[in-house]
């Protein structure tokens, strides 16, 4: 979607960055209001886990609306990760939901700053479904991270693999010998240079 701006209101523009803690600018780069991420792993890499870390970070700025499509809050898993990653979540709502409809309905009702769904392919498993819930960022433009499960051989998402073609960032979650890890670099239009950025788990 094209966006006209006049020369005068350029410096402003910088201002939609968020104000990132050092480590996270770190890993991220920049973060603007807008901004789409993927985030991709095999079952059991701590895709959730670290969307916790992100969103405490992410809800020391704004309100986080992050929907849970494949846990359910009453089997104590969310609590457990919430325990392991240390996190403050004061400012997240946690939405329970399979559809799509609910996703935009409680976008649409809450003031929300970011989104976090995990996982993309646990709320719709058509193809053309997974498409359409990344295009919610058109309707609300703020910043998504969508949360999608890798087949065992890392190669292949478990859905429609133009996912990425939607995003300005992709992370991706791994375990090695016992050693979680989220790394950043292989697509990120928040830097300049290619810099790959690697954390611990």
């Amino acid at each position: 979607m094209a966006k006209l701006y006049r020369a005068s209101e350029a410096h402003t523009i910088i201002s939609r960055r968020y104000q990132l803690p050092e480590l996270w600018e770190s890993f991220f780069g920049y973060m603007y209001r807008d901004t789409r991420y993927l985030v991709k792993g095999a079952e059991g890499t701590r895709k959730s886990t670290f969307m916790l870390k992100v969103a405490d970070m992410c809800g020391k700025m704004g309100r986080v609306l992050y929907v849970l499509a494949e846990e359910k809050l009453y089997s104590g898993t969310v609590q457990k990760r919430e325990k392991h990653a240390r996190v403050n979540l004061a400012r997240v709502d946690y939405l329970e939901t399979p559809t799509y409809e609910e996703v935009y309905e409680t976008l649409q009702n809450g003031d929300y700053q970011f989104c976090i769904i995990d996982s993309v392919n646990m709320l719709e498993t058509d193809e053309v479904d997974q498409m359409k819930i990344m295009q919610l960022w058109e309707h609300f433009r703020i910043v998504f991270f969508y949360v999608v499960q890798m087949k065992k051989d890392y190669k292949e998402y478990r859905g429609s693999a133009a996912l990425r073609h939607y995003v300005d960032c992709v992370i991706e979650t791994s375990v090695d010998n016992g050693a979680y890890t989220a790394t950043i670099g292989g697509k990120n239009r928040m830097r300049r240079d290619k810099h790959t950025d690697t954390m611990n788990l």
